[in-house]
């Protein structure tokens, strides 16, 4: 597939596993030249990039916590002096906070809207003015299943916030040569931080919910890998120069995208 992004400067957030990291692999065979970035776990990072590098990619690695502005400042700062500037955003950073409503606290939802939210207005706010001098940009926004399925309130409520976000955007910045697109992965089989999810048997809280194991069952078996070519396929996509944003696609073709899982309900 050829996206149009030989060449271009890619940042990737939570590139240091699961989907950021496919996402970086499938960058580097496209030629892209990478900015990787994640919170804490350095190593993990230089393995993904040693592996885009393997692939022939240009590839430099900043740790960064996206909740905290000045870090996503600094982020692409280290991307404007190691190439230039930034073409293409993926927003893959995510923090799961997970819990039945009522035990959960303010800190959790803070922590939630932090990463998953905020993270993306700060790195969108830093990313879009290069963008629109040059009159060409990309931005992926990952949501997630649990924006159209429900789920954990507190991430659910985060992850229909990026929905929003991406239209709004994607209808003011069209008329400039960006696309902004989000993307909604069902569950993968990745890894997670301990203590991010904790071990509630949902069945105690509401008779007619599954419990966790239950519904562990049920988990979707998608791979990251599938999630990154849904990535790829939304750089293809052409700005529209209508404000209407009547397009919803799951494989880029407009720009007001916001692709529900399989089997989910559109945002459209």
């Amino acid at each position: 597939m050829d996206t149009g992004i030989d060449g271009k400067v890619a940042l990737i957030t939570g590139a240091g596993r699961n989907i950021g990291r496919a996402t970086a692999l499938a960058f580097a065979a496209e030629g892209a030249r990478l900015v990787l970035a994640t919170r804490r776990s350095a190593d993990r990072l230089e393995e993904t990039a040693a592996a885009c590098r393997a692939l022939g990619a240009d590839a430099v690695t900043t740790l960064c916590d996206v909740s905290d502005e000045q870090q996503v400042a600094a982020m692409f700062d280290a991307a404007r002096q190691a190439f230039g500037g930034v073409d293409v955003l993926v927003n893959n950073a995510a923090n799961r906070v997970q819990g039945p409503f009522l035990q959960s606290t303010t800190e959790d939802w803070r922590a939630t809207a932090g990463v998953n939210l905020d993270g993306v207005i700060f790195a969108c706010r830093a990313a879009l003015p290069g963008m629109v001098e040059r009159g060409w940009g990309r931005i992926v926004n990952y949501s997630g299943v649990s924006a159209y399925r429900g789920g954990g309130a507190l991430k659910a409520a985060v992850k229909l916030g990026v929905v929003g976000l991406t239209r709004g955007l994607a209808r003011e910045f069209g008329k400039h040569g960006v696309t902004v697109n989000a993307i909604a992965p069902a569950s993968i089989e990745g890894e997670r931080d301990p203590g991010t999810e904790r071990d509630v048997d949902l069945a105690g809280v509401d008779p007619k919910l599954p419990s966790r194991a239950s519904a562990s069952r049920r988990r979707s078996r998608r791979s990251s890998c599938t999630s990154a070519a849904s990535t790829r396929a939304t750089l293809r996509a052409r700005p529209s120069t209508s404000t209407a944003g009547k397009s919803c696609s799951s494989r880029g073709r407009g720009n007001l995208t916001a692709s529900p899982p399989s089997g989910g309900r559109g945002a459209c």
